[in-house]
């Protein structure tokens, strides 16, 4: 893993609980961005350092989703 994402991925598996869920099988959906945000804030990130942080998020998020959706697929 490079260096420079090791605080990102560490934030996305803490936060591995806040997914939301919709519809009858409670698919997850996406991340709950307050959650998110309110540890981001914490972590006292200048503003390209945040949103550097946020885009990476994203990615993983999208990246998670697309893995859960091949596995439930499967």
């Amino acid at each position: 893993m490079w260096p420079s994402i090791v605080k990102t991925v560490k934030l996305f598996i803490d936060l591995r609980t806040q997914w939301l869920r919709a519809g009858m099988d409670g698919q997850r959906v996406g991340m709950n961005y307050e959650v998110l945000f309110r540890v981001m804030d914490r972590m006292g990130l200048d503003d390209a350092a945040w949103i550097e942080m946020w885009d990476d998020i994203r990615t993983l998020e999208d990246e998670a989703l697309a893995t859960m959706r091949e596995a439930s697929d499967g």
